[in-house]
């Protein structure tokens, strides 16, 4: 039973993430340390790697949704110098602004 509604709650997130378009003021963000990976699930609802309309990705779900952001992380200095950029990039794509 619990599995039969993790497959049907995690299939309902995929729709709602792909056909939400919304507009926030402000993203906090725990843990974001966790983004510092572009290719875990995560940094992927942030950055799309190709702008295409694909319905059935995630990538790029949250991209363009927020106006500012506050990242937080008890680990920053854990962080190796690409992977601190890769959060930084992260960061671009949900404003919208480079």
């Amino acid at each position: 039973m619990r599995q039969a509604l993790n497959e049907s709650f995690q299939e309902i997130w995929h729709e709602a993430l792909v056909n939400a378009h919304f507009r926030s003021p402000l993203l906090i963000l725990d843990e974001a340390h966790h983004v510092k990976n572009p290719e875990t699930k995560l940094a992927s609802l942030f950055v799309s790697e190709d702008n295409s309309e694909d319905a059935g990705k995630l990538e790029g779900a949250l991209e363009g949704g927020f106006e500012r952001m506050l990242f937080l992380t008890a680990t920053p200095f854990q962080l190796g110098h690409n992977e601190l950029l890769n959060v930084i990039d992260a960061s671009k794509g949900l404003t919208g602004r480079a």
